[in-house]
């Protein structure tokens, strides 16, 4: 595979996986704190996309191209680990659960609330787009088409057509 030969340090980019977050179900009551529990950092940690659950491992069951690249996912630690790739679910990823009971659907920013005109990386349609005011709160926003095309569609001669 193209991404696997030629990107394997930057695999997850090339293959246009954005991992989307997902919420827990609505809770039926409080939840009551529960403190983190204490670090047991024996190996390197690296975010688990596959499992869909939001943490960080460290059993050595990562994927091929983050041993490729290091730096970029492996970490010392947990919470290095789970700030870097998981900050908007830092408890959950840390393994602690919140005295508060998880936000509704409707109350997060996960939609950019008006068109601001700028671009960025579409992976669902392979190209830069203008925001119509649909872009995720995550998605990095560019004033030019161009420079969208340069920095996150670098490889794709048709982005900018």
């Amino acid at each position: 595979d193209c991404c696997t030969k030629n990107f394997s340090d930057n695999y997850a980019d090339c293959v246009g996986y954005v991992p989307a977050p997902t919420l827990p179900p609505p809770s039926p009551g409080p939840v009551y704190p529960v403190p983190c529990p204490a670090p047991t950092d024996t190996g390197l940690y690296y975010p688990d996309w596959l499992k869909q659950d939001n943490v960080c491992r460290n059993d050595n069951d990562q994927p091929a191209y983050m041993n490729s690249n290091p730096r970029a996912w492996m970490h010392s630690t947990r919470a290095a680990c789970c700030k870097q790739h998981y900050s908007w679910n830092y408890d959950n990823c840390m393994g602690c659960v919140s005295s508060r009971p998880p936000p509704s659907r409707r109350s997060l920013p996960v939609l950019a609330t008006q068109e601001t005109g700028k671009y960025y990386m579409s992976f669902s349609a392979k190209k830069c787009v203008q925001d119509t005011g649909v872009a995720n709160s995550w998605d990095h926003l560019y004033d030019t088409l161009k420079s969208c095309c340069s920095e996150k569609n670098w490889w794709n001669d048709e982005c900018a057509a």
